[in-house]
């Protein structure tokens, strides 16, 4: 069968470190590999939007990809404190587009 099982995530601390570890398993080598080279096509975006989001693209420079036996692997690893900057900034433009006569 094709298609992706649910995902299987495992998030936590390591050495003072946040992590995030999400597995795909697909229905096939071939969906794997593709899926993997579509995740790597946008981490590449997000690292290419430097020049608008650094905070993203640091964040996404941090992201890990691997594919065996049909299970694609998602790592993620970054000191907390760059995690939450990276939020809070994120929450705080959410905010300044919704205020009331806010030129959008």
């Amino acid at each position: 069968t094709g298609g992706l099982s649910r995902p299987q995530r495992a998030e936590g601390e390591n050495d003072g470190k946040f992590y995030i570890n999400l597995t795909l398993r697909a229905g096939s080598d071939e969906i794997a590999q593709n899926i993997k080279k579509m995740l790597e096509g946008v981490i590449a975006f997000f690292t290419l939007s430097g020049d608008k989001q650094p905070a993203l693209a640091e964040l996404a420079k941090k992201l890990n990809l691997s594919c065996a036996d049909k299970t694609i692997t998602v790592y993620f690893e970054s000191d907390p404190q760059t995690v939450v900057s990276f939020l809070k900034e994120q929450w705080a433009a959410k905010q300044q587009k919704q205020a009331p006569g806010t030129p959008q």
